[in-house]
């Protein structure tokens, strides 16, 4: 017998809403059959809609609730992901909620924050954009730092590029300050830099699904600087193993992850750390010197 699921609603409508801005909604999950189903974990297409299910047992002619945490796209744009829901005691059988909206801006920055790496000296640069709609504009960038400095490449009104400057300082956080053409606030873009990273693996954020085995391969850089130094890599979390290790080129290693299915948690927060790198120095050979008496030509009988 087919069971008897309904989502209400089916279609979450969010309106307009800032960029980068947080939505906690909600949806009901309906058993309008006789029997309890079982619900598994809710899928989700994007990482910027995060479900949980508090009660993944939905009692006969009862109803749990579906939470849905929506951070909204850092740029102006629809907003059109789906969350599908399944059950152990109906294979095959799917059900879905739509959530829908637009972000919207009149003025935004791409990157939306800036993240820079200095050199030992605390020098470094970064390009980014200032986006305004065609009847705001953009008056001036000012920097909240006395470190940073703003450096204006066009003057093209919907799309502004600068440049910003870091001068003698290895580590700091710091805000960009749009205005309007009428002296408002308008926009703060978060800066934060650092002194170059002795190690840095690639991609920076890993997908790990739940429920099945997953192998992902990941690229472990060494800064030229410290080339010749043996990167030491080790998972923070139980459920990650390094399978194996290759060396590409005197900086660059090759590492082959597996997700334990087992082990892996049903919800994983965004942006967790997953592993910690450090650089050692390669070990000296270790050589063990075997003594042998030494004879002379003499003692040989060939003086």
């Amino acid at each position: 017998m087919q069971p008897r699921l309904r989502v209400v609603p089916r279609k979450v409508e969010l309106g307009a809403v800032a960029l980068s801005e947080v939505k906690l909604v909600e949806a009901r999950i309906c058993n309008d059959g006789a029997s309890p189903l079982r619900l598994d974990q809710p899928l989700s297409t994007c990482g910027c809609v995060k479900p949980t299910l508090p009660v993944t047992t939905v009692p006969p002619r009862g109803e749990v609730s579906l939470r849905l945490r929506v951070t909204a796209p850092t740029t102006p744009e629809n907003i059109l992901q789906t969350v599908t829901l399944t059950s152990r005691d109906a294979p095959g059988v799917s059900w879905a909620v739509t959530v829908l909206g637009r972000a919207e801006a009149e003025i935004w920055a791409s990157p939306p924050r800036l993240e820079v790496e200095v050199d030992d000296s605390g020098e470094g640069r970064r390009d980014f954009t200032v986006h305004s709609v065609l009847r705001v504009e953009p008056l001036e960038v000012e920097s909240s730092s006395e470190f940073l400095r703003v450096e204006q490449l066009s003057d093209a009104t919907a799309s502004r590029r600068y440049r910003l400057h870091i001068h003698r300082a290895t580590e700091g956080d710091a805000f960009l300050n749009v205005f309007q053409n009428d002296g408002k606030l308008a926009l703060q873009v978060p800066v934060r830099w650092h002194r170059r990273a002795e190690v840095t693996m690639r991609p920076e954020y890993m997908f790990i699904p739940g429920g099945e085995a997953a192998r992902k391969v990941v690229f472990l850089t060494v800064d030229p600087r410290k080339a010749g130094m043996e990167p030491i890599v080790e998972p923070l979390v139980p459920w990650l193993r390094i399978m194996r290790r290759r060396q590409l080129n005197r900086h660059t290693f090759e590492l082959e992850i597996l997700a334990d299915s087992t082990s892996v948690p049903q919800q994983i927060e965004p942006g967790m750390p997953l592993f910690a790198a450090r650089l050692q120095r390669p070990k000296a050979p270790n050589y063990h010197f075997l003594g042998y008496p030494i004879r002379s030509a003499s003692s040989r009988g060939l003086d």
